[in-house]
């Protein structure tokens, strides 16, 4: 009587399909395993900036700008004065102050050649304007010898303009009774970066009006536009 044995193993077949799923299954993890090791590189590479902070720092100051009457050099008016590497205002929108909408004096000024933008600020004093003035003339690498110290952020290039209601755009404001209806800032974050541009406008939130100042232009009432119609 023949007893017939059965073989156990695997056939050509199944060797081929178990071979062809394993190199799937490898291929993937391989392709993975890159791209992540590439991600990991790519974020230790990277360089993060403070710009965007400061940036969002300056158009909340210039949103809360407070038009505050300061005297300086024996002239009063408002505080609002820059040119296209540095601005410094009044606002009450501050990051030092204890008290919340306490006005104070900011003060932003880029070099070129540091490649550096500093930030400072001071409490707004308008019966002691020596001590703006000081603040105004200091120089931000020597502020510490005085107690006062300026933030620095690293930034490839920065710029500032200025444009009003009867002046074109341009690269300075000094104006003693007026502010400029918007600044435009563009910056470069590092060397050979496309350049960043933002739209910002000055006494924008919960808006306050100018003071009325001794020498500053006043537009005629109705009564006087009558007056000067009829002589005419």
């Amino acid at each position: 009587m023949n007893i017939l044995h059965e073989r156990s193993g695997f056939t050509l077949i199944e060797l081929v399909l178990a071979t062809f799923i394993s190199s799937l299954v490898i291929g993937i993890m391989a392709i993975c395993l890159s791209f992540t090791l590439r991600s990991w590189e790519r974020e230790q590479n990277r360089t993060y900036s403070d710009m965007p902070a400061l940036i969002h720092l300056l158009k909340l100051q210039l949103a809360c700008f407070d038009p505050m009457a300061v005297t300086i050099d024996g002239q009063k008016g408002i505080f609002f004065e820059g040119d296209e590497r540095s601005l410094a205002f009044c606002t009450d929108h501050s990051v030092r102050a204890i008290t919340r909408g306490a006005p104070v004096i900011a003060r932003y000024v880029f070099f070129p050649e540091e490649k550096k933008l500093y930030y400072a600020e001071i409490p707004a004093d308008p019966y002691h304007s020596e001590s703006v003035t000081e603040f105004l003339q200091m120089e931000p690498r020597k502020a510490e010898k005085s107690g006062l110290k300026f933030h620095a952020v690293d930034v490839a290039n920065f710029e500032l303009t200025y444009t009003g209601e009867d002046k074109g755009g341009g690269g300075a404001w000094s104006d003693l009774f007026s502010i400029p209806k918007s600044v435009v800032v563009t910056w470069v974050t590092g060397d050979g970066s496309a350049p960043y541009s933002t739209f910002l406008i000055p006494n924008c939130l919960f808006s306050r009006s100018m003071p009325k100042l001794p020498g500053m232009l006043q537009a005629p009432g109705l009564k006087q536009q009558q007056k000067q119609r009829k002589g005419s």
